[in-house]
């Protein structure tokens, strides 16, 4: 210890006896604590011999710090630190540096920049070092914050770009490449037109605000790089600079195209779903003019013998027909659609429905079907699938009045887009013609959407909601003057083909129904007048009743057997349903036939009776109820 306390005194004397530092003592003892870092005079064992006042201050639980081992005071160790770089100085007579950790007397951590320099006599021995500590605690904070913050940037999910002042992008992050389309270097140093381009109006209101400098935040509609629409929530603010100068702005970008495109989807299901309310009970008050008009029309027929008169009466048959086509595709607006499913194959159907797609279209139109070696069974209503096939090929026809081609092809294929795992049929109907202007690829599935000087603008939505109910996928591709392609996505049935039901005997019709009693149930007059028309021809007693209170009154106090029930599904006093219940609770062995002007739904599938859907012929009516009776 006396020999360390030597040496340090040797070294002070050393410094302090130099003619040129003796001469500026006190001046230089006042620069040195006057020093706003901490300096340390060490010797070559790295005994503390001379500290300014910054370490002193720092270090105010060790005084004095003069004569101990730096490594105790300022590192708090009993040995030499191993990053040690006074240690580097006495060794190679170089300066040294390096930045050391330190914990705070509230325990946290600090940084120190720690500098060592050689300290020589004047025979030029090194004898100490000279350690320089510099607090870098919040630099590094601040660097710390900036990387963070770069790193923020770029990996947000949101797009980020910051121009000059002029409107020039000085820089981008990597998810502007990825939502916009652009590269980095095809946009840096550019003003970005691709925002002007596609929505010229806020383009100029965004400028107005700028200018303004105010923040400026909206969405606005812009075009990806391949063109395609993105729907963009936008926000920019100025950036300024120490004299409160703009000098930059910094954009942040949303992508919101998925959204808006859902609540575009919504509103179009929710304005379908009014059309569909409404449609529905057209069509149902429809189907029962129809039913009255079609049945005293073959009743007519059958009265008369004048063949100019009975083809008038077909004629207006055949038009009824056609308008009860009409109702069909009205009903598709609303829930009221068939429920009947069965599993079939598409591959059958296509072919089944190809000789009629033939006469429809006209012979300098090829039509080619592409089917493939295996079955295609789906799960539905078979005749979904031929409105959905003849409306695509009647439209791909309208586009070829100079001849072309139209393909059908069918195959089991895995969309090309996320959907549930399992198998689907592909259906592709394409053609060569005109195609469609890409102003109206967004419209073409919607309701009374048309371009043609004649046609009801159903069709195509028809198409869309069959598919969509069939819990499949359809899209559209087409440029104008290269043809059209629509592709449909249909589930695959896991069920087995099921055998198919033969039709009815047609020589039933000629039976007649004598000995039958029928309580017809009607709220319409006309249809229940027809009912009671062409049953009484055919031999039964009638009953009617226009509600289900006056129907229920027949079925507790008619003394005799009735046989059957033919009850509309919507009457006065109660459903149908219900009636139905009540009915076959007084007497269960009667019949039951629902007839309606909405199509079978699901509901019926627990009634034990049967249904038939107006219109109807009394033709057709006479051969349901045959098979009732007589089953």
């Amino acid at each position: 210890m006396l020999k360390c306390r030597e040496r340090e005194e040797k070294v002070l004397t050393n410094l302090s006896s130099s003619p040129k530092l003796g001469s500026y003592d006190r001046f230089l003892e006042n620069i040195f604590n006057a020093l706003r870092d901490g300096i340390s005079i060490l010797d070559r064992e790295l005994n503390i011999v001379k500290v300014n006042y910054w370490m002193r201050q720092r270090y105010e639980h060790a005084l004095p710090l003069e004569g101990k081992k730096c490594y105790q005071v300022y590192q708090q160790r009993d040995f030499i630190c191993p990053w040690c770089p006074s240690i580097k100085t006495l060794k190679t007579g170089m300066p040294a540096e390096e930045i050391v950790p330190y914990v705070t007397d509230k325990g946290h951590v600090g940084w120190i920049e720690l500098s060592t320099f050689p300290l020589r006599d004047e025979e030029d021995n090194l004898v100490g070092v000279i350690e320089h500590c510099k607090d870098i605690t919040e630099k590094i904070k601040a660097e710390e914050r900036t990387r963070l913050l770069a790193k923020a940037v770029e990996q947000s999910a949101e797009a980020i770009l910051i121009t000059d002042r002029r409107g020039r992008i000085i820089y981008l992050n990597p998810s502007f490449e990825t939502i916009t389309g652009y590269r980095r270097e095809e946009v840096l140093h550019r003003i970005p037109n691709f925002l002007k381009d596609a929505n010229r109006e806020a383009y100029r209101d965004i400028w107005r605000t700028l200018r303004e400098e105010k923040s400026w935040h909206g969405e606005v509609e812009i075009r990806h790089k391949d063109g395609h629409k993105l729907y963009i929530e936008l926000s920019i603010s100025p950036v300024r600079d120490e004299q409160n100068r703009i000098s930059h702005f910094v954009a942040v970008l949303h992508d919101i195209t998925q959204r808006v495109e859902l609540e575009a989807h919504l509103r179009r299901s929710q304005k379908l779903e009014a059309i569909g309310r409404l449609a529905g009970g057209i069509a149902h008050d429809f189907n029962n003019i129809l039913t009255a008009t079609m049945g005293y029309a073959e009743l007519l027929k059958k009265k008369v013998s004048d063949p100019v008169t009975q083809k008038y009466a077909e004629n207006i048959i055949a038009s009824i027909k056609r308008a009860g086509d009409l109702t069909k595709k009205l009903l598709t607006f609303s829930r009221h659609r068939s429920q009947t499913k069965r599993v079939f194959d598409l591959n059958q159907t296509l072919v089944d429905l190809y000789p009629m797609i033939r006469r429809l279209i006209e012979e300098r139109i090829e039509i080619r079907l592409k089917l493939p070696p295996k079955p295609l069974l789906l799960k539905g209503d078979p005749s979904d699938i031929e409105q959905i096939v003849m409306n695509l090929v009647l439209n791909a026809a309208e586009a070829l009045p100079q001849g072309g081609e139209i393909t059908l092809e069918m195959r089991e294929q895995t969309p090309p887009f996320p959907t549930e795992e399992r198998s689907y049929a592909y259906l592709r109907v394409q053609d060569n013609g005109s195609g469609i202007p890409k102003k109206h690829l967004d419209y073409i599935f919607d309701p009374f959407f048309t371009t043609k000087e004649t046609g009801s603008g159903l069709g195509l939505f028809v198409v869309y909601n069959t598919v969509k109910h069939m819990k499949g996928y359809i899209t559209v591709h087409s440029l104008p003057g290269q043809g059209t392609t629509f592709e449909i996505y249909l589930p695959l049935s896991e069920d087995p083909l099921a055998p198919q039901k033969r039709p009815g005997d047609q020589s039933q019709t000629s039976k007649d129904l004598k000995g039958v009693t029928i309580l017809v149930v009607e709220d319409e007059n006309e249809v229940r007048h027809l009912l009671k028309e062409a049953l009484g021809c055919s031999g039964a007693k009638i009953l009617e009743a226009e509600n289900a209170n006056k129907a229920l009154s027949f079925l507790q106090n008619y003394p005799e057997p009735i046989h059957l029930l033919l009850t509309d599904l919507v009457i006065p006093g109660g459903s149908g349903a219900y009636l139905a219940r009540e009915a076959l609770t007084l007497r269960p062995e009667l019949k039951v036939l629902f007839i309606s002007g909405y199509p079978k739904g699901q509901h019926l599938e627990k009634l034990p009776g049967f249904f038939l859907a107006k219109p109807f012929s009394p033709t057709e009516l006479l051969k349901v109820i045959y098979e009732v009776l007589d089953p």
